[in-house]
């Protein structure tokens, strides 16, 4: 095709547009020019983690999109929860390992944003257990985009007192931690 001139309006579905490196200079508008049909240089900054979907487009010509992922950083303040589905379980019969528990730690970059961490890597322990149960292979799992990493906790055949079971959520390289109970119980 013969390259164009004109206008290209450029939008975002999150974070803001700049017309600098630094993204220290905000756009005053979406249309940026186009000669020979290249752009000048645009860039994109966001204070939030999550995926931006970027908008190219020519009044009365194509139009294109792109995900652009923004990854939030873990830093010191990075914080740490733990859930449990569910939280009682029967004990296991035998080799069974029917009885089980799904573990998700999520993780957060402790900024006033509380954005989600991917690439964190969560270490997953039992502190205590008195049913003899496993958490499944690996304990050592990569957040997702969504900040979470998960593990099955599998019961052993042996019933606990109410939260005789203790899981912990670390991620690796500090002394961030949460814990969490299970409870085994007997099956009637």
């Amino acid at each position: 095709g013969v390259p164009q001139n004109g206008t290209v309006n450029i939008n975002t579905s999150r974070g803001s547009l700049y017309s600098d490196a630094a993204c220290s200079t905000a756009l005053s508008s979406s249309s940026v020019t186009l000669s020979n049909g290249d752009a000048q240089a645009t860039y994109l900054k966001s204070g939030t983690a999550g995926v931006a979907t970027v908008t190219a487009s020519i009044v009365g010509g194509p139009t294109a999109q792109a995900n652009v992922e923004f990854v939030a950083l873990l830093t010191p303040a990075a914080t740490i929860s733990l859930q449990a589905e569910p939280a009682i379980i029967g004990a296991n019969i035998g080799s069974g390992q029917s009885e089980k528990s799904t573990l998700t730690a999520i993780v957060r970059d402790g900024t006033s944003n509380n954005n989600f961490v991917k690439n964190a890597v969560v270490e997953f322990s039992i502190v205590k257990d008195q049913s003899g149960g496993f958490l499944s292979n690996p304990s050592v799992v990569t957040t997702a985009s969504n900040g979470t990493a998960s593990v099955v906790f599998v019961a052993g055949t042996a019933a606990t007192p109410t939260n005789g079971v203790t899981i912990q959520a670390k991620i690796q390289g500090t002394s961030t931690a949460a814990t969490i109970p299970l409870t085994v119980a007997k099956k009637s």
